[in-house]
């Protein structure tokens, strides 16, 4: 029998209405199983445009290549329009040749890749400087570029400098960037430094950047310093130095949204990634960390010089991260100082502890004994879910608040850990100035609080 159009229409419409609520009830109870004990990832990217892009590894027909070798003819005669700056010797014809090639790509009214071919290139301080009028640069890595290990030749907080610069990809093709600074850590061993010495690459209020697939081993100090950028993608990194080398942090970030941290591996003698004030919007994922000293926020309420107000760090998330012999797994640090700031809305989810010292830490007393004040910086709406693995030491969840700001909003669900060290203990947990809630399994067992 057949059915008159207009009762065939209103069928349609019908079926349309059914399968747009089916489809909002469907996501309200995925979204509601996820809360509790689901990875809950709610960091955002604002990169799509960029991220969005073709083949990076393959030079599109409307890119205009620009290989550095090209340019070594070049950088022996033009040098003159070109001042060297602190830290960079002219007089090296790797240095001049590689400025000359980005000054060249920089320049491209269009797309533009800069290509590095397999090989050695021995440089001192390389400054990346935009703005740049190329509508998107490529910096593309077969060989190696090797730092100086006179340090009289780095006079700047970095050996490497991309700053100003707007969608730039950073692209590991087999390269290696080698901070040679072995030197440098026995030095500072003994006593410490009393700078911090150059990181290999320093990230400056760049925009709509991605470094991928690099390669990053023995820098003096950090691998990465990442200061007010936005819309940062890092992936496929291998960042590497060894347990022993001091203030070698993987990625340390400060004054900076929007981050992707993803599918990388990272064995250093600091912190793996360490997020400093300002880090904001951050999404860490499918990360591998050890040696090292874990993933941290902060260290938070140190600097209170006049016009250095430290901004606060939140919407961070950190899901699906193993860590590996590390001193530490997850950890907020700050200064028992009066200088005021804040950390809330962080989520650590789905995170395997392979035999870590302190699996979690929230220290308000970091790097100080018998404090004359408590920490000013609030620690509220943290997230621990779903954590697995073992501990090397007893107190396997150690958390010290401040007592002048307890801390709030602590929410451990699903912890799971067993005691695995050399001498015979009962694992454990402490709590002081706070009072989590709980739920699902707790190993070690809820701690008692105490309010000091």
């Amino acid at each position: 029998m057949a059915i008159p159009r207009r009762k065939l229409s209103s069928l349609v419409v019908l079926l349309f209405v059914c399968l747009i609520v089916f489809s909002c009830l469907e996501d309200a109870a995925s979204a509601g199983a996820g809360r509790r004990s689901q990875s809950h990832i709610g960091g955002r990217w604002r990169g799509r445009g960029l991220v969005a892009a073709i083949n990076f590894e393959s030079v599109e027909p409307d890119e205009k290549v620009f290989n550095v070798l090209d340019f070594r003819t070049a950088a022996a005669g033009t040098g003159d329009d070109y001042e060297a700056g602190p830290g960079e010797d002219d007089s090296t014809p790797d240095w001049k040749m590689i400025v000359e090639a980005f000054k060249a790509a920089c320049q491209h009214p269009g797309k533009a890749r800069l290509v590095f071919p397999k090989g050695q290139y021995r440089t001192n301080t390389l400054h990346f400087m935009g703005p740049c009028r190329a509508t998107r640069l490529v910096f593309q890595m077969f060989g190696d570029l090797i730092g100086p290990t006179d340090m009289s030749m780095l006079p700047n907080p970095f050996w490497i400098n991309f700053a100003r610069l707007n969608n730039v990809i950073l692209l590991g093709s087999g390269g290696t960037i080698d901070g040679q600074g072995e030197g440098v850590w026995k030095n500072c061993l003994p006593k410490g430094c009393s700078a911090l010495p150059p990181c290999n690459v320093k990230f400056d209020y760049n925009n709509n950047m991605i470094v991928k697939g690099i390669r990053s081993i023995n820098p003096k100090a950090f691998h990465f310093h990442v200061h007010s950028c936005n819309n940062m993608r890092f992936e496929n990194l291998y960042l590497g130095a060894p347990d022993w080398s001091p203030n070698t942090d993987g990625i340390h970030t400060s004054n900076t949204t929007f981050v992707q941290i993803s599918n990388s591996t990272i064995a250093t003698g600091d912190d793996c990634i360490s997020l400093g004030h300002g880090s904001t919007d951050f999404n860490i994922t499918d990360i591998t960390c050890g040696p090292g000293h874990g993933i941290s926020i902060g260290s938070l309420g140190k600097d209170g010089r006049p016009g250095r107000r430290e901004k606060p760090v939140r919407g961070i998330r950190a899901n699906k991260i193993l860590f590996r012999g590390t001193d530490n797994g997850i950890r907020i640090k700050t200064y028992p100082k009066a200088i005021p700031n804040q950390v809330h809305d962080v989520y650590f989810q789905d995170i395997d502890m392979e035999n870590v010292r302190n699996p979690i830490i929230f220290d308000q007393e970091y790097s100080t004994k018998n404090a004359k004040t408590s920490s000013h910086v609030k620690i509220s709406d943290i997230h621990v879910h779903n954590i697995r693995g073992t501990s090397a030491t007893p107190t396997a969840v150690n958390v010290k608040c401040s007592k002048i700001f307890p801390c709030e909003g602590l929410d451990f669900f699903n912890i799971d850990l067993s005691y695995n060290g050399t001498k015979p203990a009962q694992i454990a947990s402490s709590c002081v100035n706070a009072r989590p809630s709980y739920g699902g399994i707790q190993k070690p067992a809820p701690c008692t609080p105490i309010f000091t």
